[in-house]
């Protein structure tokens, strides 16, 4: 039988006081972590071990904690704080060699000098909150600081610093005035690739002849290339090339693993028939996720016109397809989580929310563009 603990709980003293507070954010850590987990705790705990040992002893910082993908460290002085920050930047380089570039542990560091409430294994207080929300300012290998940090550096002294302006940060209804310090006369650090694509993949499979005549295929060819060449002008799919789909067109393949193989959101397929002068295509449109067909249509042509661009066939299907992948990623991101949709449903999910007349629509759009916005740092397209 297990003993109760009588008495008051005894909690670290508290002390009100001005300090330099220092976050540190690895960029992208989610991803880094998902790609090899035990490199990236490797080199994380060494690098932690280095600062704690060599860069906050010489500036007189301390560690408040150490999360998986972070720091807080406090200064009793902004220069200090400073100055501890650009080493730390510094030293992070040693950690990326013979690391692919997608694979570089980068780092982003907010600065703010406030009144906290310290004890032994915390700080507490407003200030803490607006370092982390500079640092969320700062881009891979930068350091934004706060105006009461700008204020007690000089300028071509600590470090060169830029004015950013005010910004507006979360759950700040005031934007911050923000500057960005970087070591003197250094060059700006390349920053790795932006992977990520935030459009969904269609792959268009050429159309069979019915019944199968090899005089004719060479309609289907055409059929499949023209619509490829109009949707690719989308800015909202990214579509594939015939020489990636067009090994399909004959195999007896199910729908799923061309889905699979071609790694498509949707696939465009279908069969058509020839009747003299005269030809009707018979297409659906497959959503990869669900498997359901989301458009269905037997469109017809004279063949001299179409080859003419002078029927209306391909412009049918094209706006067909792309209105329809267009109401899927929508009503996704009306009905779904956003945590658990793909990045091409939020991004073509808010383009549709702001297309509508409805203020509540609207402000949705706003909600779902910045979640893709943290969860996409370095893609331009949703800011």
């Amino acid at each position: 039988m297990s003993t109760p603990i009588t008495g008051e709980t005894v909690w670290p003293e508290l002390q009100r006081t001005r300090r330099a507070i220092v976050v540190v954010d690895v960029v992208e850590s989610v991803r880094l972590m998902q790609a090899n987990e035990a490199d990236v705790i490797d080199r994380w705990r060494r690098f932690v071990a280095e600062v704690r040992s060599v860069v906050l002893p010489k500036h007189g910082g301390r560690l408040v904690k150490s999360l998986g993908d972070g720091m807080l460290l406090e200064f009793e002085g902004v220069p200090s704080a400073v100055e501890a920050a650009l080493a730390i930047q510094a030293r992070v380089t040693p950690y990326n060699v013979e690391r692919a570039s997608d694979a570089h542990l980068h780092l982003r560091v907010g600065i703010n000098q406030a009144d906290v409430v310290v004890d032994e294994l915390d700080i507490y207080g407003a200030g803490v909150n607006v370092a982390a929300r500079l640092a969320s300012l700062a881009g891979p290998g930068e350091i934004v600081v706060s105006a009461q940090v700008q204020d007690q550096i000089c300028d071509g002294l600590h470090g060169d610093i830029e004015d950013l302006g005010p910004r507006y940060v979360k759950h700040l209804d005031e934007p911050l005035r923000a500057f960005r310090v970087t070591v003197v006369g250094d060059a700006a650090r390349p920053l790795p690739a932006v992977t990520a694509d935030l459009r969904p993949t269609l792959a268009v499979i050429p159309f069979l002849s019915e019944p199968s005549d090899l005089k004719a295929d060479a309609l289907g060819h055409a059929m499949a290339d023209d619509i490829i060449a109009a949707l690719s002008r989308h800015a909202g799919l990214r579509v594939l090339s015939r020489l990636s789909t067009g090994a399909f067109r004959n195999r007896h393949t199910e729908l799923g693993q061309i889905l699979r193989m071609l790694k498509a959101s949707y696939v465009l397929s279908g069969r058509y028939y020839t009747n003299g002068d005269m030809v009707r295509l018979s297409v659906e449109l497959c959503d990869s996720t669900s498997g359901e067909v989301l458009w269905a249509g037997r469109p017809s042509a004279n063949v001299q016109q179409l080859f003419a661009g002078e029927d209306s066939l391909i412009p049918h299907v094209v706006s067909n397809v792309s209105q329809c992948v267009l109401a899927q990623e929508l009503l996704r991101t009306r009905s779904l989580p956003m945590s658990s949709l793909q990045s091409y449903t939020l991004y073509l999910g808010a383009t549709g929310l702001m297309n509508s007349l409805a203020v509540i629509d609207f402000d949705q759009a706003k909600l779902v563009l910045d979640h893709l916005a943290e969860r996409h740092p370095r893609q331009g397209a949703p800011y």
